[in-house]
């Protein structure tokens, strides 16, 4: 299976998706009918785990092969990768340890007129945000937001936890 770009997808990429504002990681390519009807997709999909703090627990979405270029499936550069990483490292600074420790995570970008606003860190337990963190672009401040002016639910479909 390949990008909208035509490079190939690969496990373990790193990748913006739900409209190029979320990011999160390949962790399966069904591209055989056994594998996506296992994964209860009825067509070819690719599974993204947007859990930020790599976590074993975080929560997939999937979405199909015709929808790659709608939903802006596209691989993070390294500078990209790295700048996540430090707005996952900058949000935790908000939280008290044990929450940080006990939570997995997804990080979205806000845009406004095509300029990134600001970052969010939703921090997840059971698949509902519990504690939203809002990061600036300059990495600078960080403080907890509510969910009501968070936005933060992907557009994709979930198929397991």
């Amino acid at each position: 299976m390949k990008y909208p770009d035509g490079t190939l997808l690969a496990i373990g990429d790193h990748v913006w998706w739900d409209g190029g504002v979320a990011t999160g990681r390949v962790t399966a390519i069904c591209e055989s009918s056994q594998e996506y009807v296992q994964v209860g997709a009825s067509e070819p999909t690719i599974l993204i785990c947007y859990d930020g703090s790599h976590s074993p627990h975080g929560a997939i979405i999937g979405c199909p092969e015709r929808l790659l270029a709608d939903d802006g499936i596209g691989r993070l550069t390294k500078e990209e990768e790295m700048e996540v990483a430090a707005v996952i490292g900058c949000a935790g600074l908000a939280l008290p340890p044990e929450v940080y420790a006990e939570m997995t995570c997804g990080v979205f970008a806000d845009f406004k007129e095509g300029k990134r606003e600001r970052w969010k860190v939703a921090y997840f337990r059971s698949q509902r945000p519990k504690i939203v963190v809002a990061v600036t672009p300059d990495l600078r401040a960080a403080s907890i937001i509510t969910q009501e002016d968070a936005c933060i639910f992907p557009s994709g479909m979930l198929i397991k936890r």
